[in-house]
């Protein structure tokens, strides 16, 4: 069974997206908020999900998640980054600064890079 990382997966697009994997891969999702709920629901309907909740633009976070799904699962077979800060689109319409977007970047590129080759799937 494949195994897919969700980020963001607590709700809206990311939850959306990792409802839609669940039919067909192992998910574990990732989320700054509890998902308990989330969690239940899914396995209610057959669903094979793991969560944790923590901080993504947190580097220790992230290098924990990390050890903590390759050691779990073994490779991750894909990875989907729904995060975002909390009401960004509105930030960006009103007027964020440039310091509000680097950590949206910052977190969108952390998991994967600290993920890395540690957690991909073998290609052979």
């Amino acid at each position: 069974m494949n195994t897919v990382v969700v980020t963001g997966a607590a709700q809206g697009v990311g939850l959306a997206t990792a409802s839609l994997l669940a039919r067909s891969a192992r998910v574990i999702l990732l989320d700054l908020q509890p998902m308990d709920a989330q969690v239940v629901r899914l396995r209610a309907a057959g669903a094979e999900v793991a969560c944790l909740s923590g901080d993504i633009s947190s580097e220790a976070f992230v290098q924990q998640a990390a050890q903590w799904m390759h050691g779990e699962y073994g490779p991750i077979d894909g990875l989907v980054n729904a995060w975002s800060t909390h009401g960004s689109l509105a930030l960006a319409i009103s007027g964020t600064t440039v310091a509000a977007y680097a950590l949206v970047i910052a977190a969108a590129w952390a998991l994967p890079e600290t993920c890395g080759r540690a957690l991909v799937a073998d290609p052979a």
